[in-house]
């Protein structure tokens, strides 16, 4: 027998799986696996060779690096299943097969190996990993002390103290073959047969060790403690949920001045050793944090449905959806020229007052563009607008956090004022705004306008109709532009609240606005009168289910104070639907309480993010900012424009 061994002593520091300088290798070769497939005992496995490694890999997809991690992974996978594969270096590997004939040896492994080679070769190569490779070829080569050897030079390198032996399974037992015969077989190199030897003989119990390879920690990966800066810098930023949404919604919002570049530019100036942005905005992702949108320009109902008609392939639902499209922008058109055709009428007849009305998003104050600033709590101020159609005259209502909040009796009670003091002259009273049902289209409203008509006498009715949502563009809207484009170009500094007021009436020189500083004695409580003289009804007089999200146009009338009239569209041919808000047995004794008896209090974080930005802002203006309410029992601060985004999208 010939003893096929190699001196155990002997190790290469250089381990390789699959060296490609193995005189084994053969350069891929389309006509060399061409030939003979169909006929070759290996045809199932070169069929499974050649799908895995379509679907795996494209060598002509150049949109991926040679040296990225798809196609690396890519690679290992074809090389551990001995597929065909190519370097990163653009060096083409053929595929491992069983074609080559086995040598005639002395000990006759020919004869019985040559019938299970291929099954033997097919089952090593699906095994498809290192590590299980490594435990079958463990399995089959024993260890025994050399029996006999011949004489040699003592100082010969070649002494050897032990002999390999290499098996494969035949008929249930395991039989004895050459290491030429066993490499054949298998298609392996010399050198991974010996790293799995040595892998073997290294444990005491004789159980191969897993790959080791890939489980040290990259030179260039980000430290722990950089990843930790970076979270902390993100929820150095203030954030804000919605008062309404928050039973159902645990979304956490950042302003809307904030976005992703910013946030990183500021990390990168505060920090010696910044991470990339990528791993700055991965890491940013992982908080769930959204940044409150300003208002959109386009309809978020026609581009959702702009997108669905494009993507639908079948026609009959795509001219379902066009339908659909083309009804919600006639819808929109109707309202724009209805609110047209008003405006044309109150300026041609003194008895119609036409306004529209909208909130501006809150104005931060103090206004600072300081980077300080981006990291603390502002103070809001609030400001109501309402436009007269007739003369273009517009007026600003402003209030800040500590006088009131911004809810549907605080809107209320600002059209309440502005209707208070207009004209005897007018019978009839029209008014638009956007369809927020936390503000502007709910019962408090309605309360506020019977109680206009109980209150003065001379008006006959009010109509209060709403634009199709997403299509809200009104005439204050322009106004509010104005005032966003006075502040850019004054050189006004805002520190406190007042200072917007005299921003704003120096805004539109040919036609001053109108400013009204709001104080708590002009806030009511319109909620009251719903457990009074008015009571909430969910059904119409007709039985019909009440719903105020379909409502485009509620009508009050003085001959019938209680009585709420409504249509789902500003059609003039739609009739209107009758809802009886009054209370049975109650007489109509609208007498309003105020709102409010104490100033409102903020957050105390808020307060102490407005205390450390005193030093940049005037001394004249420090005690107001010292003596402001806190409510330390308040843990989150709530963005009052996020009330009135998520309402609309709601409507949408």
């Amino acid at each position: 027998m010939v003893d096929e061994n190699w001196d155990e002593s002997s190790t290469n520091d250089e381990v390789y799986d699959d060296d490609e300088n193995d005189k084994d290798y053969q350069p891929y070769s389309p006509v060399l696996h061409e030939s003979n497939s169909d006929e070759s005992n290996n045809s199932i496995f070169s069929n499974q060779v050649q799908n895995t490694f379509e679907e795996n890999h494209d060598e002509n997809d150049v949109s991926i690096r040679p040296y990225s991690r798809k196609l690396k992974r890519i690679r290992q996978q074809n090389r551990q299943k001995g597929l065909p594969y190519t370097t990163a270096k653009g060096k083409k590997v053929g595929a491992r097969s069983s074609d080559k004939e086995l040598v005639a040896c002395r000990m006759k492994c020919k004869d019985w190996l040559q019938d299970i080679k291929s099954n033997i070769f097919n089952e090593y190569w699906s095994l498809g990993s290192r590590t299980r490779r490594v435990d079958f070829i463990g399995s089959l080569v024993s260890k025994r002390s050399v029996i006999s050897s011949r004489k040699r030079n003592q100082n010969s390198l070649k002494i050897r103290n032990v002999t390999y032996e290499y098996y494969f399974n035949h008929d249930g037992r395991p039989k004895k073959c050459c290491k030429k015969c066993f490499l054949t077989t298998l298609h392996e190199n010399e050198k991974f047969v010996r790293t799995a030897i040595e892998n073997k003989n290294c444990s005491p119990s004789g159980i191969t060790k897993l790959d080791g390879r890939g489980k040290r920690c990259p030179v260039n990966k980000t430290t722990e403690e950089a990843i930790l800066n970076v979270q902390k810098h993100i929820s150095t930023f203030p954030t804000y949920e919605s008062h309404y949404t928050r039973r159902t919604n645990d979304t956490k919002y950042l302003p809307s001045h904030l976005n992703l570049t910013l946030m990183y530019k500021l990390y990168r100036s505060e920090t010696e050793k910044p991470v990339s942005k990528s791993i700055y905005e991965r890491e940013f992702k992982k908080t769930k944090l959204k940044f409150k949108l300003r208002k959109a320009d386009t309809c978020h109902k026609c581009d959702v449905l702009k997108m669905k008609i494009e993507m639908e392939t079948n026609d009959e639902n795509k001219k379902k959806l066009i339908e659909d499209r083309d009804h919600h922008v006639k819808n929109a058109d109707d309202a724009y020229n209805t609110k047209k055709i008003d405006k044309d009428k109150s300026k041609l007849d003194p008895s119609i007052l036409c306004l529209t009305f909208d909130l501006q998003q809150c104005l931060p104050t103090p206004f600072l563009e300081t980077s300080v600033a981006f990291y603390k709590r502002l103070y809001w101020t609030y400001n109501l607008s309402t436009h007269n159609l007739a003369t273009g005259q517009a007026s600003c209502y402003l209030w800040h956090e500590t006088i009131a909040r911004r809810g549907a009796n605080e809107i209320a009670s600002c059209i309440y004022k502005e209707l208070s003091n207009i004209s005897n002259n007018v019978k009839t009273i029209i008014l638009y705004s956007d369809s927020c049902a936390g503000q502007n289209k709910n019962s408090y409203l309605s309360a506020m306008f019977f109680t206009i008509l109980e209150k003065k006498k001379y008006i006959e009715q009010i109509n209060h109709k709403f634009l199709t949502p997403g299509h809200t563009h009104m005439e204050c809207d322009s106004d509010h532009s104005l005032i966003e484009k006075q502040k850019k170009h004054s050189a006004l500094q805002i520190a406190h609240p007042r200072d917007w007021a005299t921003l704003i009436s120096c805004t539109n020189k040919k036609k001053p606005f109108l400013v009204h500083e709001m104080d708590q004695e002009h806030f009511f409580n319109f909620e009251k009168l719903l457990k009074g003289p008015l009571v909430v009804r969910k059904k119409d007089e007709n039985g019909n289910k009440f719903v105020w999200h379909d409502v485009a146009w509620l009508q009050y009338r003085s001959s019938n104070i209680g009585t709420l009239y409504y249509k789902t569209s500003l059609s003039e041919d739609e009739p209107f639907k009758i809802v009886n808000l009054k209370r049975r047995g109650r007489v109509n004794n609208f007498t309003l309480q105020k709102m409010y008896n104490s100033p409102v209090p903020i957050s105390k974080e808020k307060k102490r993010d407005l205390l450390q930005l005193l030093p940049l802002i005037p001394n004249i203006y420090h005690d107001f900012y010292k003596n402001l309410n806190s409510d330390s029992t308040e843990k989150q601060d709530y963005d009052p424009d996020l009330d009135e985004d998520l309402s609309i999208d709601n409507d949408d």
